[in-house]
């Protein structure tokens, strides 16, 4: 897993967050990642982030917000189909944003430390989007406010989220599934 940071100086042992992409500061205030390290592993994130950006109709010239927009991988793609309109991406944490402005560049790309509970726009942008970051927001309710001050009039949003809650794995459900009445001369 990767290594956590207390505020900026690296851990060495002791304290390290459980998640498999862990944040650098453990606790209340999880806001820097090891941004290589997520980098690195996290090919399950854009997946999801991939399979959602393809059902998702764009006419190339719109303003996109990605809030929580990590190493940037994913909002320099959403960029790439806009080529009259343009991404901007906020993340919390100060490296994942230095490793996003480091690896991707373009005229309509930009990257900025934001915190999603206080989003410094009004009315600017078209679309906002948000892969598997909300869920590390503590005040859920102050970052869905500052998405909807961001959207222009009829404006959308899409966003995906890790539900609260038991997530069994998948050979649980299946076993379930195989062992229900209903489904068990299936197996």
């Amino acid at each position: 897993s990767s290594a956590p940071r207390q505020g900026r100086s690296r851990a060495r042992g002791a304290g390290i967050c459980r998640a498999r992409l862990a944040p650098l500061a453990c606790g209340p205030r999880m806001t820097e990642w090891n941004a290589s390290e997520y980098h690195r592993r996290s090919g399950l994130q854009q997946w999801l982030a991939e399979t959602s950006l393809a059902q998702l109709a764009l006419t190339g010239d719109e303003r996109v917000l990605d809030v929580g927009c990590g190493d940037g991988r994913i909002t320099a793609e959403i960029a790439a189909r806009l080529p009259r309109g343009g991404a901007v991406g906020v993340d919390a944490s100060h490296d994942m944003v230095e490793f996003a402005r480091a690896q991707a560049a373009g005229a309509n790309l930009t990257f900025e430390v934001a915190d999603a509970r206080a989003l410094p726009y009004e009315g600017q942008f078209d679309l906002v989007v948000s892969f598997n970051a909300l869920h590390w927001v503590a005040r859920q309710a102050e970052a869905l406010a500052g998405i909807r001050r961001a959207l222009r009039p009829g404006g959308r949003a899409r966003l995906q989220m890790v539900p609260r809650g038991p997530r069994r794995s998948l050979e649980a459900v299946i076993d379930e599934t195989r062992a229900a009445p209903a489904w068990a001369s299936c197996f």
